[in-house]
């Protein structure tokens, strides 16, 4: 799982709040374009941040995630309110991993991550150094595929039938994995994230955009 708190949180101590709350808009995407934060954005984009002392950045016209030890979380999330449930839920992110590197097999240093809907249904795309995972069960390694991940940035997207539980992910445009979703055993409420909420992770991202179509007031 995901958060600071727990491995099926979202959340935990030192976690800054963002933009949770705000008024609707009609942008359910983050972009590097705007040079700002995502938690500045209209989207309501809400930061969790453990580490220390790094912090979210605007570093060379990207978005710059980083924490430095395994235990330190630092990512964006839109938080149940904030969100509905779609047919297809898609998560596209363009986004390069600088370093990083994960204490457990079933982690690593960089995160595509959902929970959606009353039965909680989750999955998560991990985004290691030369290989992008699913998971097939809470933390369990399922599907996998070696990818160039650190040598440029690249287009990742998550394509989810909420009803069936299907999950595709596609790499540049090319379809890389298929998984299932499975039941958040915390039974946590719906959000999305994006960064590092590994818990056993720590990594460099720079990250371009970040779309979707699960942000209630987005068109």
């Amino acid at each position: 799982g995901q958060g600071g708190a727990s491995e099926t949180t979202p959340g935990g101590a030192g976690g800054a709040g963002g933009a949770g709350g705000a008024a609707c808009c009609d942008a359910s995407s983050y972009n590097v374009t705007s040079q700002q934060l995502p938690s500045e954005v209209c989207s309501a984009w809400q930061l969790v941040n453990t580490a220390n002392p790094e912090l979210p950045a605007l570093v060379g016209g990207k978005l710059r995630l980083s924490t430095s030890t395994i235990a330190e979380n630092q990512y964006y999330m839109l938080a149940a309110a904030d969100l509905t449930l779609p047919p297809k839920l898609v998560i596209e992110a363009r986004m390069q991993l600088i370093s990083g590197s994960a204490g457990a097999a079933y982690r690593a240093p960089a995160n595509l991550g959902f929970i959606l809907g009353p039965t909680h249904q989750k999955n998560l795309l991990m985004i290691a150094a030369g290989e992008i995972f699913l998971l097939s069960a809470e933390n369990t390694k399922g599907a996998a595929a070696a990818v160039a991940t650190t040598d440029g940035f690249h287009v990742y997207r998550l394509e989810v039938d909420t009803a069936l539980g299907d999950v595709e992910v596609f790499y540049d445009g090319q379809s890389k994995l298929t998984g299932k979703t499975f039941v958040d055993p915390s039974a946590a409420p719906s959000f999305l994230y994006f960064g590092d909420g590994s818990i056993y992770g720590a990594s460099v991202s720079d990250w371009d955009y970040v779309t979707n179509n699960a942000y209630r007031c987005g068109g």
